[in-house]
């Protein structure tokens, strides 16, 4: 953290995308959390719910995609140093991993903090309290934790610093294949 304060780089960039992509959020669902479902209107009914798993969808995969790709570097970067380390018994490989996730995390944490506070308040839900804003920042927080282990885990496998980035990216492909991402939900399937 003390070289975050001396040459706060990373830090402006963290923040300026966080604010960017909670920009970009609440410009495509602001005022959402005010509409309701209607009993007699199905097509506003599947919009809606539509619409809600869309902001569902791109909020936590935002969080997890980022903070997983900011990562999955951080391992093959310094493995020669590791490995010198570790070869002269300074210390444990658990150590450095638990010192390496610990560090990473208060600026990690950053991320998720920026996008809540500048895409949660234009949702417009109707309950819009502190309360209600930690939650959801929370659950933000958790999913780039969870993201940040995965990236973190690609790049403790591999050596090469281009492989890591390939397998993380094919894996985060390969889950976003069954979260419905990448399917044409326009044309039903005849058969099914």
């Amino acid at each position: 953290m003390t070289n975050a304060v001396r040459n706060p780089v990373g830090l402006i960039g963290v923040t300026c995308m966080a604010v960017m992509q909670g920009l970009l959020q609440a410009s495509i669902f602001g005022g959402i959390g005010g509409q309701k479902f209607v009993v007699d209107d199905a097509r506003a009914n599947s919009s809606l719910a539509s619409n809600l798993l869309g902001l569902g969808y791109l909020i936590t995969t935002d969080q997890f995609i980022t903070t997983a790709f900011g990562q999955v570097l951080a391992i093959p970067q310094a493995r020669p140093v590791f490995d010198r380390e570790i070869a002269n018994h300074m210390y444990s490989p658990t150590a450095y991993y638990f010192a390496m996730q610990i560090t990473s995390a208060a600026s990690l944490f950053l991320y998720p903090f920026f996008v809540s506070m500048t895409a949660y308040w234009f949702y417009g839900f109707e309950v819009a309290s502190l309360e209600s804003y930690l939650c959801f920042a929370g659950v933000l927080s958790m999913t780039a934790l969870a993201g940040s282990m995965f990236g973190l885990m690609f790049g403790t496998f591999m050596k090469n610093e281009v492989a890591a980035v390939g397998l993380c990216y094919f894996s985060i492909m390969i889950f976003s294949f069954g979260a419905g991402l990448m399917v044409n939900t326009s044309d039903p399937n005849p058969v099914v």
